[in-house]
């Protein structure tokens, strides 16, 4: 016949203190790696949002661009925007700032051929300068 053992005199079971111990210890490793993925997945959300409004404002500008006669645009060179520094959204309680500026180069990389560059800079959370950069090229 089998016999059934009792963890006690009393007749009650349960989890020793050592188990508890390992549960616990088990359950933190799990939260901890929940906490970290969260965390991560916010950072790279703000990351993609200040990248997203990049690449818009750079957009705007280079529509403008495209849109225009090659004779309107302006003369070669660098430009900074007047408008700088940009908010795309002034009611986001977020500060971050852009700076945009365009390049024209004409007769680059071949006779009749117009290069713009737009370029739109801004600090990432860590105060690093990043750069989203359009280039389009079109003839006369």
């Amino acid at each position: 016949m089998w016999r059934v053992r009792k963890s006690n005199e009393s007749g009650e079971s349960g989890f020793s203190l050592l188990e508890v111990i390992v549960a616990m210890g088990i359950l933190s490793a799990g939260l901890l790696a929940i906490a970290t993925a969260q965390l991560s997945a916010l950072k790279l959300a703000r990351q993609s949002r200040y990248l997203t409004s990049s690449m818009n404002l750079a957009q705007d500008q280079m529509e403008l661009f495209q849109m225009s006669q090659t004779a309107a645009l302006p003369a070669d060179g660098t430009y900074n925007d007047p408008l700088n520094p940009l908010d795309p959204d002034p009611l986001d309680p977020d500060v971050s700032t852009y700076n945009r500026r365009w390049t024209i180069a004409r007769n680059t990389p071949a006779f009749g051929v117009t290069t713009v560059v737009v370029s739109v800079d801004w600090l990432d959370a860590n105060g690093n300068v990043r750069t989203t950069q359009l280039e389009s090229m079109r003839g006369m």
